[in-house]
């Protein structure tokens, strides 16, 4: 149980930090990382459709919730952070 949990919270990380490893590595590291994730990409008239693993589907599914701030930062949210009404 404490080595699941500890691959959880090491996989999340890894997950925070995907763009900026994307960012900085090789042309084969890149195509390495995109055939690990994706099964399936079509570019057509430049739009992009993509098929996750199955591995990788609920991360990029979580952002398609409707659930939370739209801009996914909860303090950027007027409806959380505005100042209530308060009657006396």
């Amino acid at each position: 149980e404490r080595e699941m949990v500890r691959y959880i919270i090491v996989f999340s990380e890894l997950v925070k930090m995907t763009a900026e490893y994307y960012k900085y590595a090789l042309d084969s590291e890149k195509r390495e990382l995109i055939l690990e994730v994706f099964s399936e990409l079509k570019f057509h008239d430049g739009n992009m459709t993509y098929t996750t693993k199955e591995g990788y589907a609920a991360l990029f599914n979580r952002n398609n919730s409707l659930v939370g701030s739209a801009s996914r930062i909860r303090t950027d949210d007027p409806l959380v952070t505005r100042n209530p009404y308060v009657s006396v």
